[in-house]
């Protein structure tokens, strides 16, 4: 129960080795670059264009297909979030809306990727190739790139969650969405290098001085427990 970051020498540390086995490789046989949180509802303040997330631009949500975890935060920032209604066909958004949507000021494009109502599964490889491809216009008129990020907490043990097919730059999870432990986890792609993270808070170290305070070890031991063959069998 020591803190497995912190500066003291102890016989014993909690290795946190191998909790990372189970989760949405970002290539076959690697290691995808996990934060650990108390909850999904910390997890999204981190990203940014948020609450906390310290970086200044307008973020663009799906309207009708977010988590009131992440609405919440939204309406903090209601004079700088564009909402996006889903069809009223479909009940998907269309990619075609949300590149409409984008204003010079926009960083980022947050999108649910299953909705635990309607059981929709929205275009989000689409919107992440779509993006990307008007990033190169946006750096070569001198405009920043916009960031995607998906909320995969409905998604994972559902279906396939892969963040190589899904071309994101965030996804965060929660584990009792797949019989696991309450406590979240947030998947950066490139941190420091292709994907910009601010902290929240200042202090303590952990995470990478991304998220500080004590780690739960036990939660995150549990999380780490889940094997791909159990998600896939509940998929």
């Amino acid at each position: 129960f020591s803190n497995p970051f912190c500066g003291e020498t102890f016989p014993r540390k909690p290795d946190l080795k191998g909790t990372h086995r189970w989760a949405p490789q970002p290539s076959e046989g690697g290691q995808a670059p996990f934060h650990y949180f108390l909850g999904g509802t910390r997890l999204h303040p981190a990203a940014p264009g948020a609450p906390g997330g310290r970086t200044s631009g307008s973020l663009l949500n799906v309207k009708m297909m977010k988590m009131k975890t992440f609405m919440m935060i939204c309406f903090h920032l209601i004079n700088t979030v564009t909402f996006v209604p889903v069809s009223k066909v479909s009940g998907q958004t269309e990619v075609d809306d949300i590149l409409a949507a984008v204003r010079p000021t926009t960083r980022l494009v947050t999108i649910m990727l299953a909705n635990n109502e309607t059981g929709i599964v929205m275009p989000v490889p689409e919107i992440s190739q779509r993006i990307k491809a008007l990033n190169q216009e946006r750096v070569a008129a001198g405009l920043p790139p916009i960031l995607v990020h998906t909320d995969a907490a409905q998604a994972l043990g559902k279906q396939r969650v892969d963040v190589e097919d899904l071309g994101v730059d965030f996804l965060t999870i929660v584990g009792h969405k797949f019989y696991g432990p309450r406590i979240g986890a947030l998947y950066i792609r490139g941190l420091g290098e292709f994907t910009p993270l601010y902290p929240m808070l200042f202090g303590g170290g952990q995470e990478r001085n991304f998220r500080p305070g004590t780690e739960n070890t036990p939660m995150i031991a549990g999380l780490g427990k889940v094997s791909p063959g159990e998600l896939e069998e509940m998929s």
